[in-house]
């Protein structure tokens, strides 16, 4: 009367112990993977953005680690045109002041004028740049200063515009 009882309480024990290796094997993975994606979002957050999760497996931790990847770096080439864009605005910066330097220092108009263009043509890497002057009472306003060939061109032959045209 006592050996069935005795067999259930091995049977039980032994259930519970399959069904706890089982809960661990089949976790474990998941575990591992989510512990790896933890320490990768650390090294990311602290500005290493070259890093990325291992794709170990072709299940759906794999799907999550291919899209956390192609998101960093998506992030990664956003921080890069950023820094492109900050470069160029600190150098521009940089040839507005020169601009503003040459304007307070150089008295000879057409040698402002031509100073101007010609840090505005480098410093902005435009192919061409002009200034035009004109009077307030005036109809026309007259190149004073180009940059290039053909604004040498367009000031031999004393280039002007018609401010009035299509008024």
């Amino acid at each position: 009367q006592y050996q069935y009882p005795v067999q259930a309480f091995i049977l039980s024990g032994l259930l519970v112990f399959l069904g706890f290796s089982l809960a661990y094997f089949t976790t474990r993975p998941v575990t591992e993977f989510l512990t790896q994606l933890s320490r990768t979002l650390i090294q990311i957050e602290q500005g290493d953005l070259s890093k990325r999760a291992s794709i170990a497996t072709t299940d759906e931790t794999a799907e999550l680690a291919v899209h956390f990847n192609s998101m960093i770096s998506q992030l990664d080439a956003l921080r890069a045109k950023l820094g492109d864009e900050i470069k160029i605005r600190a150098e521009q910066l940089d040839a507005i002041f020169e601009v503003s330097q040459a304007a307070l220092q150089i008295q000879d108009l057409s040698e402002l004028v031509q100073k101007v263009v010609s840090l505005i043509g480098d410093r902005f890497s435009y192919y061409f740049a002009a200034i035009y002057l004109s009077e307030p009472s005036e109809r026309w306003a007259q190149l004073k200063g180009a940059t290039g060939a053909a604004g040498q061109v367009l000031l031999a032959n004393k280039h002007r515009i018609d401010l009035k045209l299509g008024a």
